[in-house]
This record gives structure tokens, C-alpha cells and sequence, in this order.
């Protein structure tokens, strides 16, 4: 597999039996991050996990910088609806 700077765009040479460094299936995950909104990547069964092995590789490109933009408008809406919503359920 490629190293965690770079991407693949070419899925079909994901088989579903892809093993990371600690032996492990790796699985098609998507990053929820305001720098990397919506992007999907592979990575150990346990990333970010206590005994994973934190092995990913990018599936897609790099977010243009106005999605970047807008990703973090979203996440400022998002956690002002969330107090809204805290605030509501306090009363």
C-alpha cells in the first residue's frame, strides 16, 4: 500500500483483504474532520484505537481549499445548533 501522504484513486485495488502492519483487515473509513471533511481512507480495524496499529492510506484527493472553507462554516453552524439544542432540553 501506498504511504499516509498519498491516495489512490483506483478502488478496485481494495479487495477487502488488504492487512496493515500489525496484521489486521484494514477497513474503508471516512474522515470527519473539519481538514479532511467527507474524505475516505483505509486504515487498520483498530485506528485510533488502544493495540491499533494507527496504519491508514488516503483513498481520495486532498479537500480543495474552498470546501475547506466551507467545511468549517458547517462546523460553527453545527456546534451552534448543538447549544441551541442543549439549551432547549435544559428548560
Amino acid at each position: 500500500m501506498s504511504s499516509s501522504s498519498s491516495y489512490t484513486t483506483n478502488l478496485s485495488q481494495y479487495d477487502g483483504d488488504e492487512r496493515c502492519r500489525c496484521g489486521r483487515r484494514v477497513v474503508m473509513q471516512t474522515s470527519l474532520t473539519v481538514k479532511n471533511p467527507g474524505r475516505r481512507f483505509l486504515g487498520c480495524i483498530n485506528y485510533k484505537k488502544e493495540n491499533g496499529c494507527n496504519f491508514f492510506v488516503w483513498i481520495d484527493p486532498q479537500t480543495c481549499p474552498r470546501g475547506l472553507e466551507y467545511a468549517k462554516i458547517m462546523q460553527a453552524k453545527k456546534e451552534e445548533l448543538e447549544k441551541q439544542v442543549e439549551v432547549e432540553t435544559e428548560n
